[in-house]
């Protein structure tokens, strides 16, 4: 049996909401609404993996155990898939800078995107997630050879 949690009632909405909302940025990750028309939206799985550990290493006062089982599986899904992706799609942005003899501004953000998503080998989330990866890394790059230039 759960025991009642001792937290008042609006920091047990506050977490109730923040672990939905946590469920909802990694698994229904959108890439054009998060970055709504910038360059990239500057999520990182990693820093989701930290949030998510931060919960973890609460107790049951703060992190029930359904709650507690949820944001296992997220981590899971954060490690083994989703960082994976956004890897994948970081190192393919380099490859592809460093194989070409682009510009800084060789891209609009849009054509930008379109590039991402068709070098993509994933699809769903997993794309989403690579787009995002790809998009940070190539505005990386592209900073980076202003200085080296």
């Amino acid at each position: 049996m759960t025991e009642p949690s001792a937290l008042p009632i609006h920091w047990r909405y506050a977490a109730g909401n923040a672990f939905r909302a946590l469920e909802i940025q990694v698994r229904e990750f959108d890439f054009a609404k998060y970055a709504d028309g910038h360059t990239y939206s500057g999520l990182k799985p990693q820093e989701y993996i930290e949030i998510v550990d931060g919960f973890l290493a609460e107790d049951s006062t703060v992190v029930p155990e359904g709650n507690r089982r949820a944001l296992e599986e997220l981590r899971k899904l954060l490690v083994h898939h989703i960082l994976a992706a956004f890897n994948v799609g970081w190192h393919m942005a380099i490859e592809l800078w460093n194989d070409s003899d682009r510009e800084y501004a060789t891209f609009a953000t849009p054509d930008l995107h379109i590039l991402a998503r068709e070098r993509s080998p994933f699809a769903g989330t997993k794309c989403e997630w690579f787009v995002e990866g790809f998009c940070q890394s190539w505005s990386q790059a592209e900073m980076e050879s202003l200085r080296t230039s």
